[in-house]
């Protein structure tokens, strides 16, 4: 037979053995329970950028028909920028030109046709005048030949 002394250790380690698995047991509720909670946090965020994603997609779907539809124009605007940011003088005489068109286009021809004339006499007269602050040019030289007039800030010189 058994013994009494061995049946009450073997009762004992039944217990302890019984004792580990309920502490195992709750490991893993707890264990189950964080990724539980990992994976909810898992779905919103994955729900927050498709969110985001589909406001990029119509952000960028919007932008490329802005582009698509103005881009003629947007290259004309530039180009325009250029030349007048260059100061080149036929840009400002290629720029009033076509102003003068899209307002005038209305009007009769003799009217478009004096506004391109005057537009080409000002061009002529005003690329040989120079306005500058006085003091800010080398008068008399071969470059400025006459001064025309002068107030108090501003000189008008022919070049």
């Amino acid at each position: 037979g058994l013994e009494e002394g061995g049946i009450v250790e073997q009762l004992q380690a039944i217990k302890n053995k019984n004792q580990e698995l309920l502490d195992l047991n709750e490991d893993l509720l707890i264990s189950q329970k964080e990724t539980q909670e990992t994976l909810n946090l898992l779905e919103q965020t994955n729900l927050d950028l498709s969110l985001r994603d589909e406001e990029l997609q119509i952000q960028i779907t919007q932008y490329q028909n802005l582009i698509e539809g103005n881009s003629k124009n947007i290259l004309y605007v530039f180009l325009v920028l250029a030349l007048l940011l260059t100061k080149a003088k036929f840009a400002f005489l290629y720029g009033f030109t076509i102003l003068g068109i899209c307002l005038l286009k209305n009007l009769s021809k003799k009217y478009l046709i004096l506004y391109l004339c005057s537009l080409g006499f000002l061009y002529i007269f005003l690329s040989h005048i120079m306005i500058a602050i006085s003091g800010s040019y080398d008068y008399p030289s071969l470059h400025f030949r006459r001064l025309l007039f002068s107030l108090k800030f501003c000189s008008a010189i022919i070049n």
